[in-house]
């Protein structure tokens, strides 16, 4: 794991939103979601101690594209715009906590993690 030196801590400092895109609008994740989805199977496994019938890419697709149908209605691209118009919304009615209120076991990991 690589560590954060001091440069990186100040950096991180101006950071003011992060957000993370799953719906193609910047590049082609499809690799990225069939990589996830193989080593999310394979962990199921691992833990289970034994194989489990998944079934075909094919099948796995299928069920994917109905829950999107049902849960995500937006199709348009543009996605990452509405969240960006939803946080800047609920932050100029409630505004940005001063300090995060994090259970002890999240601010261990993020210390773990960051060393912060």
């Amino acid at each position: 794991m690589r560590t954060l030196t001091q440069g990186h801590t100040k950096k991180m400092s101006k950071i003011q939103l992060i957000t993370f895109d799953l719906d193609d609008t910047f590049w082609d994740i499809r690799s990225t979601i069939i990589n996830a989805e193989i080593n999310s199977r394979k962990w199921s496994e691992d833990r289970i101690g034994e194989e489990i019938e998944w079934g075909t890419f094919e099948d796995f697709m299928k069920i994917r594209d109905e829950l999107i149908k049902k849960y995500h209605p937006y199709t348009d691209g543009k996605s990452s715009q509405r969240m960006i118009k939803a946080v800047r919304k609920y932050i100029s009615n409630s505004g940005v906590p001063r300090v995060r209120k994090l259970s002890f076991l999240r601010r261990l990991k993020v210390y773990k993690i960051f060393g912060f």
